[in-house]
């Protein structure tokens, strides 16, 4: 999975179900997050300090391997 935040001026920060801005990693404005390998299972969470934005999500599988 890979996260891009195409918001202007918010950082987005991702994480597990109790991502905050503190412990999540964060995704700066108009940026790429590092590239995640979620698994089956893995659900991913993003908070922003307030308000809400845009993102967009990018997940590739390899339906022979089960990944």
């Amino acid at each position: 999975i890979q996260v891009y935040n195409n918001d202007s001026s918010t950082t987005l920060y991702i994480g597990g179900s109790d991502v905050t801005t503190s412990n999540g990693i964060p995704v700066p404005p108009q940026s790429f997050s590092t590239i995640i390998d979620a698994g089956k299972t893995m659900i991913l969470y993003g908070v922003v300090s307030t308000g809400s934005i845009n993102v967009r999500v990018l997940e590739i599988s390899d339906e022979s391997s089960g990944r």
